[in-house]
């Protein structure tokens, strides 16, 4: 399912930018450039972490590995203009954890812009 959705918000995007590539007109040295890219890395963390809970089960830890954490990016080039779609593997991420690694990630890239780089 979640690969389902993650090919589908890609698809999305590129038919998105595709439909912005402006008249047919141009010349073709002139056509934008699409460049698609796909990244996937393991952050199952090695030591127990605190899981999300409420009431008594509050601050438990985890017990067992089921499935592995990954987190994963799909970079969409247009033309001069590049986006970043990343998914990871947990229930949410925090703004304020979100604005900490688009900084990061600005840091590394200081050509991308920032309103280009989602979670």
């Amino acid at each position: 399912m979640r690969k389902l959705l993650c090919l589908t918000l890609s698809l999305l995007m590129i038919l998105s930018l595709c439909a912005c590539g402006g008249s047919g007109a141009a010349k073709e040295e002139e056509k934008p450039q699409l460049q698609i890219g796909y990244g996937k890395v393991n952050i199952t963390p090695s030591y127990p972490v605190g899981m999300s809970s409420s009431g008594d089960e509050k601050n438990r830890r985890h017990t067992g590995l089921i499935s592995y954490v990954f987190a994963t990016c799909i970079a969409v080039k247009y033309s001069e203009e590049t986006y970043l779609l990343y998914t990871v593997d947990t229930i949410s991420i925090d703004d304020t954890f979100g604005d900490l690694l688009r900084v990061e990630i600005l840091n590394e890239f200081p050509d991308l812009k920032l309103e280009n780089i989602f979670f």
